[in-house]
């Protein structure tokens, strides 16, 4: 019997959020610090993660990357300061093969508090890569690879 969608969504959550609190145990690197946690780094260089989503055999994990900006156009933004445009968003695989970015040059918004871009994805079906853009994810994207 295979677990609920519900349950799987709810553990990926919570997956999401155990990647965003730091833990006293280990460093960065992964090393132990006495405390009998094990840390390993499966990417690095991941430019502002956001969001995770499963493949269809749940083997690989994708990650949608903001991005940094760019060399613009840019404009003054009243939270962020100077904003500059530019494709540096992407959706990266992460599974057995290693990291692998499957979809690149995404538009990307940054300035020197945060940057936008892709901050969501999910898979749902081999090669159907679909994710959201911005704040509100008034904008979507879909790409078959």
């Amino acid at each position: 019997m295979g677990l609920s969608r519900a349950f799987r969504i709810g553990l990926m959550c919570v997956a999401a959020l155990a990647l965003m609190i730091p833990s006293p145990f280990a460093t960065a690197r992964g090393e132990n610090r006495g405390g009998g946690v094990d840390i390993e780094v499966i990417a690095e260089g991941l430019s502002e993660p956001r969001g995770l989503g499963f493949g269809p055999g749940r083997r690989e994990l994708y990650v949608a990357e903001a991005g940094e900006g760019g060399d613009g156009p840019c404009a003054q933004h009243p939270v962020l300061g100077e904003a500059c445009f530019g494709n540096s968003g992407a959706i990266t695989r992460i599974g057995r093969k290693g990291v692998k970015t499957v979809v690149a040059n995404i538009g990307s918004i940054a300035g020197a508090v945060e940057g936008f871009g892709p901050h969501d994805v999910s898979v749902r079906a081999a090669h159907h890569i679909h994710y959201g853009c911005g704040r509100a994810s008034r904008t979507a994207g879909a790409v078959r690879t």
